[in-house]
């Protein structure tokens, strides 16, 4: 699967790898992406949801400099990113401590960055509602960071956002990506952990092993997207090919989607990420 995946490259810029937020399959396989020979002989730049980038500092002192920075020290990268406690799941730290990692074998200026592509939120200047105002309009901030970072510049990047940011339909990000350079970027995702597999798997006749399901430019672009994906993102009468170009199907395998509930943090950690959300959520 993963050498398929590099391939999409050969045919676009942007490859938007959705995720499902705590999924252990899906951290797995970015990691094993990165980990692989050619990933960077192919791609230029990394552009992840779960990092702020006023802290791009810290990540480049990890990813590029090699500097080996704690769990503690990293923190502020994806504490600052919004979502509450989710990205204080494992899988998001890994996913950079694995990037420093294929990096160290690399020459310095060969090495690949990650960009932080969160809303820069100075949360410890937030004090109520008003000053998260100009923060409101996620979309286009996503879109700007990876016309920025990607399509400007003409860079091979791999984007790792939540599944629905990647969608090829609007409102996502990608969306507007895709209206202007449709031959450029492509959407890549799985099906929804919770019930999704089996409708796709249905659907679309999968059997017991995983596999690159390709979309684009075939029979089951046509296919209705029904409970796929996940929070309804798959609408009676919308099709696989208007949604995404490529899925990611693990097989008979059951995915674990790890709960922010569930991690244990120090009290002062876990209120100051229930005022911030607190803060976000009002109309």
């Amino acid at each position: 699967m993963i050498a398929e995946l590099l391939d999409i490259w050969q045919h676009a810029d942007l490859v938007c790898l959705g995720e499902t937020h705590g999924s252990i399959f899906d951290g797995l396989l970015r990691q094993e992406l990165v980990e692989h020979p050619r990933f960077p002989e192919i791609v230029d730049v990394i552009v992840v949801e779960f990092a702020n980038p006023l802290h791009q500092n810290l990540l480049d002192r990890l990813v590029l400099d090699l500097e080996p920075l704690t769990r503690e020290m990293l923190r502020p990268i994806w504490r600052d990113a919004g979502l509450g406690e989710v990205w204080e799941l494992p899988p998001y730290e890994d996913f950079l401590r694995s990037v420093a990692a294929m990096n160290a074998r690399r020459p310095k200026g060969e090495r690949i960055p990650i960009i932080g592509a969160a809303l820069p939120i100075d949360w410890q200047t937030v004090r109520g509602p008003a000053d998260l105002e100009l923060f409101r309009d996620r979309i286009s901030h996503f879109e700007a960071v990876l016309r920025q970072e990607i399509i400007r510049p003409g860079r091979k990047g791999l984007a790792i956002f939540g599944s629905g940011h990647c969608e090829r339909r609007p409102p996502s990000a990608f969306s507007r990506l895709v209206a202007e350079n449709p031959e450029r970027v492509r959407a890549v995702f799985g099906f929804d952990a919770d019930g999704g597999a089996e409708a796709g798997r249905r659907a679309l006749g999968l059997g017991k092993l995983p596999q690159l399901v390709k979309i684009r430019a075939s029979a089951k672009a046509e296919t209705p997207s029904g409970d796929m994906f996940f929070e309804g993102h798959g609408q009676v009468g919308v099709r696989l090919g208007e949604l995404v170009d490529a899925i990611v199907y693990y097989g008979e395998a059951e995915d674990v989607v790890l709960d922010p509930a569930a991690l244990e943090m120090v009290p002062e950690l876990a209120q100051e990420l229930e005022r911030r959300a607190a803060l976000w959520l009002v109309p």
